[in-house]
């Protein structure tokens, strides 16, 4: 299915009326790294500094990012999201796109929305229903022996239980985290370190650019996960990457931070410094959406936007 944009049941139930560029409701699903009360150790205490020479073997990358919009109005609120699988070989990038419409509300809607509604009475429902698409969706992928790139932490409250599933949809893909935001301090606690603010603080004054910290691993409810972080570039928060911990030990092999490195270097420069097939994947969900027209179809429903949906 790569290379196809496929809809869900649904996404096409507002046909066009005319041609139009979306101009707002753009949403950026945020899942904080919410992580329960754990153990943290060092698992390997070895850093490890890029370098090109050390790569034995391209390792197949495949990236996932989505994009939202939302249109809110009186009778519930819209979300449109485009999930997006993305192949990268030889610096072609071939994706796989699913496009989906939800409609959020309380109350019962008509024929044609009631088959697109979550109850919103459950303030959990949209994000409940897109861990259980995007876990569909890859298993109808089929993705095999691949290094699959995630944006976002492993440990996310209520979603964590989605976020494992993943792993287990086939054995031979390996799934690495990249957490671009956090305040976690587990860190600095675990070495005694006052006088850092964060995990991010540390890692930023430790590290030299391209350089991975040692490898720690953090246990709790019997789910274990080994993390690090990774310094990009002066002047610019390191990003934390993590990986479930099955008892392999890919992610303290040096090949595989040559890839994870070289993809992370192929994005720059950029003021949006991440791994290059998670931007690529972004940037094809945002598109699929755009090309989809379905926020200014949502315009002229005639369903009653919102005070601050309408001043937009």
């Amino acid at each position: 299915m790569f290379g196809k944009i496929l809809m869900s049941e649904g996404f096409d139930s507002f046909k066009p009326i005319k041609l139009g560029e979306i101009d707002g409701g753009r949403k950026e699903l945020v899942f904080d790294s919410i992580e329960p009360q754990g153990h943290i150790k060092i698992f390997c205490d070895e850093s490890y500094q890029f370098n090109h020479l050390d790569l034995t073997k391209n390792l197949p990358i495949i990236g996932f990012d989505e994009s939202i919009l939302e249109y809110k109005c009186l009778e519930g609120d819209f979300k449109a999201t485009a999930f997006c699988f993305v192949t990268g070989i030889d610096e072609i990038y071939n994706p796989a796109i699913l496009l989906d419409l939800r409609f959020l509300s309380k109350i019962q809607a008509t024929e044609e929305l009631e088959k697109i509604r979550l109850d919103s009475s459950n303030i959990y429902a949209f994000e409940e229903f897109y861990h259980k698409t995007r876990l569909g969706f890859i298993s109808d992928l089929k993705i095999e022996n691949s290094l699959i790139f995630i944006d976002g932490p492993i440990f996310s409250g209520r979603h964590t239980d989605f976020n494992f599933k993943m792993f287990n949809t086939n054995p031979s893909n390996d799934f690495i985290f990249f957490v671009k935001n956090s305040q976690s301090d587990g860190v600095i606690r675990l070495l005694n370190l006052s006088s850092y603010n964060s995990d991010l603080h540390w890692a930023y004054k430790r590290l030299n650019v391209f350089e991975r910290s040692p490898i720690f691993m953090y246990s709790s409810h019997n789910r274990e996960k080994l993390f690090c972080y990774i310094k990009v570039a002066e002047n610019y928060s390191p990003i934390r990457v993590e990986t479930p911990f099955d008892g392999t030990d890919f992610f303290t092999q040096k090949n595989t931070w040559v890839n994870i490195f070289k993809n992370i270097i192929a994005q720059m420069p950029s003021k949006n410094i991440q791994p290059r097939s998670i931007a690529i994947a972004e940037r094809y969900a945002r598109e699929a959406l755009k090309t989809s027209n379905i926020y200014s179809h949502l315009v002229k429903s005639g369903y009653i936007a919102t005070m601050n949906e309408q001043r937009f």
